[in-house]
């Protein structure tokens, strides 16, 4: 027996993250579904079919019965893929798709529209206040965590002066994406 619930994921990372923040939050399991596309794909639109033509089924996870009772999805590539189950399964797949469907809007039985989404109200639609990001605290290295305590201390309000540029901030010091986060 296969998973009730599938979060197909798109290779964008904030989409996925977020529709992982909503899946291990409900109370079923689900699976992970990795769509690959092929590399006419990976920066172009393919036009919105109930299809997986612009996936390389080779290096994607396989979509293949048992079906799930819901796919949560976002993007226009996974969502190709969403209707083709929908379709595989006669209907009885339910879609969840975060942002605006930008077709097919009645195969839809919930949309997720976070507010850049602009939505129009409807029932199946639920208004999100914000994206479904969760902050996950840093580990702090020893440095870090000397830093934090220190700024605990100091009176409030704190007044902080940021400085930046074109630099990656993976490639910046421990100590520095955790100012900028902290609060």
């Amino acid at each position: 027996m296969g998973a009730r619930l599938w979060v197909l994921e798109g290779g964008k990372p904030g989409d996925t993250s977020q529709l992982l923040n909503l899946a291990e939050r409900l109370s079923v399991p689900f699976e992970r579904r990795r769509l690959v596309p092929k590399a006419r794909w990976v920066l172009g639109k393919p036009p919105l079919l109930p299809s997986l033509y612009p996936f390389d089924r080779t290096a994607s996870d396989p979509l293949e019965p048992p079906w799930p009772e819901v796919i949560l999805v976002a993007g226009r590539r996974p969502t190709m893929a969403a209707l083709w189950v929908q379709r595989q399964s006669q209907g009885r797949t339910k879609l969840v798709i975060l942002g605006r469907p930008k077709g097919y809007r009645k195969r839809f039985s919930l949309i997720l529209a976070p507010p850049q989404a602009l939505v129009p109200e409807a029932p199946d639609v639920l208004a999100l206040e914000a994206p479904l990001f969760v902050p996950k605290a840093p580990a702090l290295d020893p440095s870090t965590q000397a830093l934090e305590d220190d700024l605990r201390a100091l009176p409030r309000p704190l007044t902080a002066v940021m400085l930046g540029g074109a630099r990656p901030i993976s490639s910046l010091p421990p100590a520095i994406p955790f100012l900028c986060s902290w609060n």
